[in-house]
């Protein structure tokens, strides 16, 4: 008898993307192409300037593609409301403060349980090194506090898919073990992530891709 392997399911497929900007005659996506599957972690490396925050705009359909199409689960993402969307495909922008409405973590907090239907867990809210009181302003967090808090509220929504825009610094203890978890915690729940960063990140990453 012969046996074969079973192929990963296909969660993710961006087929020929291109994209550019109305002042730019060259395009900053030019016909991108990828398929990720169910549980795969992907890095996203490039100086600034070369169309990571656009890739990962595009990838959760916050921007559509002039050319070219993006699914998850054989479903487009263009043709979904923005609350509905964010269940699937969820950016999280690298100034963190841009996302946050509230003055408190928990109304932050009490507004993604809300759009979500979930409740947050607090053992995963200690795990990300937050500030004990849930008072506290996020407008006064710190540039790797609010980052953190941003991870943390992903995982009271858990899209299929997630892309992070930038990592403050990879080599902060904390943020480190915080986006190890993640990437742990992610994988065994068959989602796909994507982190961005201008170098290559000494944690393991199941694809790496390079944009000039």
């Amino acid at each position: 008898m012969i046996c074969q392997s079973k192929k990963p399911t296909i969660m993710l497929e961006i087929k020929d993307v291109s994209f550019s900007y109305l002042q730019q005659n060259i395009p900053v996506i030019n016909n991108f192409s990828g398929d990720y599957a169910a549980g795969e972690s992907i890095l996203v490396v490039g100086d600034n300037g070369t169309g990571k925050s656009t890739l990962g705009k595009i990838i959760c359909g916050i921007i559509n593609p002039q050319k070219g199409m993006v699914s998850v689960d054989n479903q487009s993402l263009s043709k979904l409301a923005p609350k509905k969307r964010i269940h699937i495909a969820y950016y999280i922008n690298q100034i963190n403060q841009l996302q946050f409405l509230n003055s408190s973590l928990t109304a932050e907090i009490r507004s993604f349980e809300k759009l979500s239907g979930r409740s947050f867990s607090q053992v995963t809210y200690n795990s990300f090194f937050l500030p004990p009181n849930l008072d506290y302003n996020p407008f006064e967090l710190s540039v790797n506090q609010a980052w953190r808090f941003s991870l943390f509220l992903s995982t009271i929504i858990n899209p299929k898919v997630l892309f992070v825009d930038e990592i403050p610094s990879p080599t902060n203890e904390r943020n480190r073990s915080v986006l190890k978890e993640l990437l742990e915690s992610r994988g065994r729940d068959k989602r796909v992530t994507f982190f961005s960063y201008q170098r290559k990140i000494d944690l393991i990453f199941d694809k790496v891709i390079y944009i000039k």
